[in-house]
């Protein structure tokens, strides 16, 4: 009898926590939506209340499905420490990999109260938050930048060597080189090399070409959006006043001028002559 009662206490515990655990997933996906920094990463055969990714704040604007393959490592670095950070607090947690988006997560297991879920979803996110703002995590990301020089260099030299080939040895003369581009002027893409920029967001290298096209075309759509210029408004303005300011100067003028004329022929005694024609 003995055996029978403990298998059914343990039987009724079991229950219990599959009945919390069931009730913990209907709400899981409303307490992670409001926290940005976590993000839902399915899992399969999973018998828990669900997984989360926790996401670095320099990857957050770009959407989890589009990352690319530096973006997923910074994550997985990141969450796998996070896993290990929990795990010293509540052995619920455990790390997993989440196929949809190819990157670490943070896995709940079973809870025996889903009150719990709550407390433990915001333990995710703020010792996340903690690894994030932490000394190695900074000395991680001075490493990718140094290593994003490091590439952006051995691409500016291995353009400068090719330009330099193609060139040739007379274009390096300072006298030579104007003569020989006079005779074979240069294509227009090998008279300058291009500059190089590091996104930290992507984690890749691209040409500032790409960066100026960019806010130029910005720029552009600016301003044909806005055809009505404030400033060539005041300005043309400001072009009417002044003409009118100059033709009421001019006027003035005129007017005194001839006053003095006045004057003059008045104090001189100098009468104008009249003509008068009669009639016979």
């Amino acid at each position: 009898m003995d055996h029978v009662h403990k298998f059914i206490k343990k039987l009724s515990d079991a229950l219990a926590i599959i009945e919390s655990t069931i009730n913990a997933k209907k709400r899981f996906k409303e307490i992670v939506s409001k926290y940005p920094s976590l993000g839902l990463a399915p899992v399969h055969k999973w018998a828990g209340v669900g997984a989360v990714c926790y996401i670095p704040s320099i990857v957050r604007e770009t959407p989890m499905n589009e990352w690319n393959k530096k973006q997923r490592q910074q994550v997985c670095h990141l969450n796998l420490e996070l896993v290990q950070s929990l795990r010293s607090v509540d052995t619920a947690f455990s790390a997993g990999e989440s196929p949809a988006y190819s990157v670490s997560c943070v896995k709940f297991g079973m809870l025996s109260n889903d009150k719990d879920l709550t407390d433990l979803v915001h333990l995710v996110a703020e010792r996340g938050r903690e690894i994030e703002q932490s000394q190695k995590y900074m000395e991680s990301l001075a490493e990718m930048i140094r290593q994003g020089i490091e590439t952006a260099n051995k691409d500016l030299k291995r353009e400068n060597d090719e330009r330099f080939m193609q060139e040739g040895m007379m274009r390096q003369i300072p006298l030579m080189s104007s003569l020989v581009n006079w005779f074979s002027p240069l294509d227009k893409g090998l008279q300058g090399i291009k500059g190089r920029s590091f996104d930290l967001k992507t984690g890749q290298i691209q040409s500032t070409e790409v960066y100026y096209k960019h806010r130029f075309m910005n720029r552009s759509d600016a301003i044909s959006q806005n055809p009505h210029n404030p400033v060539a408004k005041a300005s043309i303005e400001s072009t009417k006043k002044q003409s009118v300011n100059s033709s009421r100067d001019t006027i003035q003028r005129d007017i005194a001028l001839g006053n003095e004329t006045e004057n003059d022929i008045g104090s001189s005694g100098c009468s104008v002559p009249s003509f008068t024609t009669s009639l016979f």
